[in-house]
């Protein structure tokens, strides 16, 4: 008995937050967009909350960067659970290893194409 694949676009919901060393608020927020877009070609990149992780301000600063992101991906699975798992599998992948390695993913919305 063969099992047939069937097509699901899901979009998987997460978010996080870095330390990260720029040379002000939009640098930081600028590197966290560009570093995630990198990793995640396609998602869609928020930014909440960009804050100095120290009290004094120097010419390199360590921010704190808090976001969120939606990636959206095409898969061809047997059931819709199967495609679910296979997105949070491929969310955690994209960004295993990097410094956004511990983003939470917290939801992946599977329609049927």
């Amino acid at each position: 008995m063969t099992t047939s694949s069937l097509m699901f676009e899901v979009t998987l919901v997460g978010t996080g937050s870095v330390e990260i060393a720029a040379f002000g608020i939009a640098d930081a927020e600028a590197s966290v967009e560009k570093e995630i877009r990198a990793l995640l070609p396609g998602a869609a990149i928020r930014v909440h909350e960009v804050r100095r992780a120290l009290p004094a301000p120097r010419i390199v600063e360590t921010f704190e960067v808090s976001y969120s992101l939606r990636h959206r991906l095409s898969l061809e699975e047997p059931s819709e659970e199967v495609a679910r798992r296979t997105a949070f599998r491929m969310g955690r992948v994209a960004l295993e290893g990097s410094r956004f390695g511990r983003t939470v993913w917290e939801s992946a919305d599977v329609s049927r194409r």
